[in-house]
């Protein structure tokens, strides 16, 4: 016959290895599913400027291996909880610089002397005019044969280029900021006039790369 004693014993057993079994179940589901502000988006400043240091094209190579390099550098994209709120939706306001947490580019991690191309920072200007130059006379935006004429060829080129980053930009609204008087405020995707990533009559380009496609354009023979 079992004594009252074993059986309390045993009870209270269970009742403290119950409580650690759950524990355990509940560490295992949460590595499995991370919430917000963990797992991928536990990632470090630090790992960030590690990681886009590595992409910054080493020069002194090929040419067009360096422009190859170059536009990956400029599309790679990180999130980053930079405010520490347990999620990466947040508009990170910084003037010119502002970005989105779940869209952040090299350009914004690191300093200008940090990766140079040319002499120049690669920021996000040069990221601009190094991609029309790859996607005008390098990568071309679908069959050289279907472009009329370098006009056409820069027209693909920048919705190309538009796509590409209007989809790592991230999810906040980079074109609608304004200042505490309610002036819109430029930031490196919506620069007024020509010289932005948005897609307008004023182009990406710019007039500078039809001409040059004009030439690649004639080169090649055209249609």
């Amino acid at each position: 016959m079992v004594s009252k004693k074993v059986v309390v014993s045993s009870v209270l057993i269970l009742l403290l290895v119950i409580p650690v079994v759950l524990l355990v179940k509940e560490i295992i589901y949460a590595s499995q599913f991370p919430p917000p502000g963990s797992g991928p988006y536990s990632i470090s400043k630090k790992d960030i400027e590690l990681e886009c240091q590595s992409l910054c094209p080493l020069e002194k190579r090929e040419d067009l291996i360096v422009l190859s390099e170059t536009v990956e550098y400029c599309t790679k994209t990180f999130s980053y909880d930079v405010i520490s709120d347990g999620a990466v939706v947040t508009l990170y306001e910084q003037g010119y610089d502002s970005f989105c947490e779940d869209g952040i580019f090299c350009f914004h991690m690191l300093e200008d002397e940090e990766c140079e191309v040319d002499g120049e920072p690669l920021d996000a200007d040069l990221c601009r005019e190094k991609m029309c130059e790859y996607f005008t006379l390098h990568e071309f935006p679908g069959e050289f044969e279907e472009f009329e004429d370098g006009e056409d060829l820069v027209q693909a080129v920048e919705e190309r280029i538009h796509r590409i980053m209007e989809d790592r930009k991230g999810s906040c609204d980079l074109e609608e900021l304004e200042d505490a008087s309610g002036l819109k405020i430029d930031t490196w995707y919506s620069k007024s006039g020509s010289e932005d990533f948005v897609l307008d009559d004023t182009g990406i380009c710019g007039e500078k790369w039809v001409e040059k496609a004009e030439e690649v354009h004639d080169e090649l023979g055209g249609r």
